[in-house]
């Protein structure tokens, strides 16, 4: 439950800067921000199960959820790109910012999670 709520608070600091900030937004600002914190929390949550369930093969699940992550957000990629090649850039750029946060989140979780 802390992890979820962490990322929340992310969410809505990411959501308050671009707020206070004098940028535009982002074409796909809150599919995107969506996108990422649902994905991220149940993969999370799958790992954490898996984890507890079959501890040994937790690192092969990880990979796999890397790799799923992949295929996933290269098609939501996809689709951002191709319905609005002008923001295109925008886009893709929050993608990658928020991407980065969350993951090194998910990480600093995991590793509290499995190094206990």
């Amino acid at each position: 439950m802390r992890f979820f709520f962490t990322l929340m608070v992310i969410a809505l600091v990411i959501t308050s800067g671009y707020a206070l900030l004098p940028v535009s937004w982002p074409t796909y600002f809150y599919q995107t921000l969506l996108f990422l914190l649902l994905t991220t929390c149940g993969l999370f949550y799958y790992l954490l199960r898996s984890k507890k369930e079959r501890p040994e093969t937790f690192v092969q699940f990880y990979l796999l959820t890397l790799a799923v992550k992949m295929v996933a957000y290269a098609g939501f990629m996809i689709f951002v790109i191709t319905r609005n090649r002008g923001e295109a850039p925008a886009n893709v750029a929050f993608f990658m910012i928020v991407y980065c946060i969350f993951t090194a989140t998910e990480v600093a979780f995991l590793y509290r999670k499995v190094s206990q």
